[in-house]
């Protein structure tokens, strides 16, 4: 019987076990992990961890109650107005998932004509 066939799958074997247990290759870096942003406190999150609530047909994701109890106070303040006026293939950070809040609201008048209101 050749030795290289029971040999060679067996150093296999071992080397797998070996950089499985030494943390070579975990499960966190096989699997990438989805961030998104919180509009209420702008922090960059876990998708898979998240708070998720709908508005207007758009899913928006919070780090914690508090900050989606203060979007639900003023969504209009924190939505993102590209989606919500159905502008599809909006260029601006945060439809491109760059950033937490939408900026077009403020650059002269936004997408609505009505500018960012505070």
């Amino acid at each position: 019987m050749n030795t290289r066939l029971i040999v060679l799958p067996l150093l296999c074997l071992v080397l797998m076990i070996y950089v499985v247990s030494n943390g070579v290759i975990t499960a966190e870096a096989a699997v990438e992990v989805k961030k998104v942003f919180d509009p209420s406190c702008q922090m960059e999150i876990d998708k898979d961890s998240a708070i998720a609530y709908e508005y207007e047909g758009e899913t928006y994701y919070f780090c914690s109650e508090e900050c989606k109890a203060n979007f639900t106070k003023a969504p209009e303040e924190l939505a993102c107005v590209c989606k919500t006026a159905g502008m599809p293939g909006c260029e601006c950070a945060h439809c491109q998932e760059t950033a937490a809040r939408c900026g077009c609201k403020s650059e002269s008048g936004g997408h609505e004509g009505g500018g960012h209101h505070h």
